[in-house]
C-alpha cells in the first residue's frame, strides 16, 4: 500500500499513526496477512487486539528483530479501519467502536 494522506488525519493521534505507518509498512503487511489467515481459519469475526499481539509475536520471536521494533496499541483502530476500507466486503470481520 503507498503512503497515506496527510489530508486524511487531524488528530494527534491519527497523525502518530500517519507517521508511524509510512515509516514501518511492514505492520500494514502482517496485519492484513494474520487478519485474512483467521478469515481462512472460518471465523466470522475476529480481535484486532489478537492481530496486533501475533504481530509482535512475529516481530520479537518469529522473526528475531533486534531492532527494539514497537508496535503501539493506539494504532489498533486506525489499523482495523484501514483494513475495513481496504476490504469492504470483510468490514464486519472487527468490530469498531466510535472514535473519540
Amino acid at each position: 500500500m503507498s503512503a497515506l494522506n496527510k489530508q486524511q488525519f487531524s488528530t494527534p493521534l491519527e497523525k502518530d499513526f500517519l507517521e508511524f505507518h509510512n515509516a514501518n509498512p511492514h505492520v500494514w503487511l502482517l496485519f492484513r496477512q494474520f487478519a485474512r489467515k483467521a478469515m481462512a481459519s472460518g471465523r466470522k469475526s475476529y480481535s484486532a487486539n489478537a492481530i496486533f499481539e501475533r504481530i509482535r509475536w512475529y516481530t520479537d520471536i518469529d522473526s528475531n528483530d533486534e531492532q527494539g521494533f514497537k508496535v503501539n496499541n493506539n494504532h489498533r483502530a486506525y489499523y482495523t479501519r484501514l483494513f475495513q476500507s481496504q476490504y469492504p466486503n470483510h468490514a464486519h470481520f472487527f468490530r469498531t467502536r466510535t472514535l473519540r
